[in-house]
């Protein structure tokens, strides 16, 4: 079954006057109608024609398109304060959102001029984030042949584009290959394929997951689409150092004249999703200082309990770090790409995996100041439809990924400080006729 409304909504500019202050202003004016539609977002997958109309009328899907192609341009840090404030409306809109615009930053990074030309004909192009799947690409003349499924492809339904990965091979289409399973170094292949060429499953929301069931996080079916040469590249991962060169940049520098577009998704994608969760985290707090404000339990109004007053506080102040440890990172990814503007020196991964740990803190954070707010409420906000229970199940969507991507991000970020091989052994010391920790006689 196919999902999504997939007309032509995209607009030509970016809208007179538009800023990410003015983005940040309409999402709060947008905020009663995407927690009004929060349950039928729930239960319809992905948010509606609607809130999508609002949304690119404002030019929130220009945000960081860029200025050659009549996008905003704007930096990352305020891309974030975007998704927050989305977020703070409606959790799932804000994750369909951020993961289908994101995408933006890798095409215009690393993808040739005319790609990005033919791509970003349309300001305001939405892309179906990619996840894991059985897949192939057949190389033949001019380019690959696709077949498979892809999991979890994020801000899909309304997608101009899908970002997808495959193992390449000989083989035929029943041959498919997990993309998890494939050898990473040498036999993936990324690919940007329109939409028409692909089929979006109904296999997301209404209750399939625990939370942010209105994510858009379909799987996508692609069935013997060829897609040319120039619109795919060997998949390098997160780690893309090998499309970039210290005096030259990217093709994205180079087109567009911003650091930005060196496109360090190191931190970047992470940050994505941490800005969804701040965002969701201020969202319960929203809910449970109405409730404290009008609230009445056995011993009187719920806001005039200390225990719920100490509660609210501590959730407060973990939000409040969290928020600014989202900002602070993007400002240092910000100023590592104009450090190598200045100067030619890219940064080490040490440094970008630096940011991406603040980022899964900064997750963390929000997770506990949730905990901490959910717990004085009592069991009626608990019931199906309510908006405390909502914010705690995609809190707690997100909660099993961090933890194990963030391990990741440590272990990666320990290894490029000290030089560690995968086994997270430091090497031997040279015989140097001391031994560590000894003291002299």
């Amino acid at each position: 079954m196919s999902v999504g409304q997939l007309e032509d909504y995209s607009v030509k500019t970016a809208p007179e006057g538009a800023t990410p202050q003015t983005l940040r202003q309409k999402a709060i004016e947008l905020r009663p109608l995407l927690r009004e539609q929060q349950a039928e977002t729930e239960r319809r997958g992905y948010y509606s024609t609607e809130i999508r109309d609002a949304l690119n009328d404002a030019g929130f899907f220009a945000v960081i398109q860029p200025r050659t192609f009549g996008g905003m341009e704007s930096s990352i840090a305020d891309y974030y304060q975007v998704i927050v404030e989305i977020a703070r409306g409606c959790p799932s809109t804000a994750w369909c959102y951020a993961l289908g615009v994101g995408k933006t930053l890798m095409v215009s990074s690393f993808y040739p001029e005319e790609v990005q030309r033919d791509i970003h004909e349309r300001v305001g192009v939405v892309h179906g984030a990619y996840g894991p799947g059985k897949s192939t690409a057949r190389p033949v003349e001019g380019g690959y042949i696709i077949n498979g499924t892809f999991n979890y492809c994020s801000g899909v339904p309304y997608s101009n584009h899908l970002l997808g990965t495959a193992p390449v091979t000989e083989g035929d289409s029943a041959d498919r290959v997990s993309t998890w399973s494939a050898d990473k170094k040498s036999n993936l292949v990324e690919f940007i394929l329109p939409r028409g060429s692909y089929e979006v499953l109904d296999d997301w929301g209404d209750g399939r997951t625990l939370g942010m069931n209105g994510s858009g996080s379909f799987s996508v079916r692609v069935e013997d689409a060829f897609v040319p040469a120039a619109f795919t590249m060997p998949d390098v991962g997160h780690l893309r150092d090998p499309l970039r060169d210290a005096e030259n940049g990217t093709v994205g520098t180079r087109l567009h004249g911003n650091p930005m577009y060196l496109g360090y998704l190191e931190f970047f994608l992470t940050g994505e999703i941490t800005a969804v969760q701040v965002g969701t985290a201020r969202a319960m707090l929203d809910e449970v200082e109405g409730m404290m404000r009008t609230k009445m339990g056995p011993r009187g109004l719920y806001g005039n309990n200390p225990a719920t007053q100490g509660d609210f506080a501590e959730a407060t102040k973990l939000v409040d770090g969290a928020e600014a440890i989202l900002i602070h990172g993007a400002e240092m990814g910000a100023a590592l790409q104009e450090e190598w503007a200045r100067t030619h020196r890219l940064p080490e991964q040490e440094e970008l995996w630096r940011i991406a740990n603040m980022f899964q803190l900064a997750n963390t954070m929000a997770w506990d100041a949730g905990l901490l707010a959910f717990r004085q409420m009592g069991t009626s906000p608990l019931k199906q439809g309510e908006r405390i229970q909502r914010y705690f199940r995609d809190l707690a969507q997100e909660r099993a990924q961090a933890t194990a991507t963030g391990r990741a991000f440590r272990d990666s970020g320990l290894r490029a400080q000290f030089g560690l091989g995968m086994d997270m052994k430091f090497p031997e010391a040279a015989d140097s006729g001391r031994v560590l920790g000894a003291t002299r006689a």
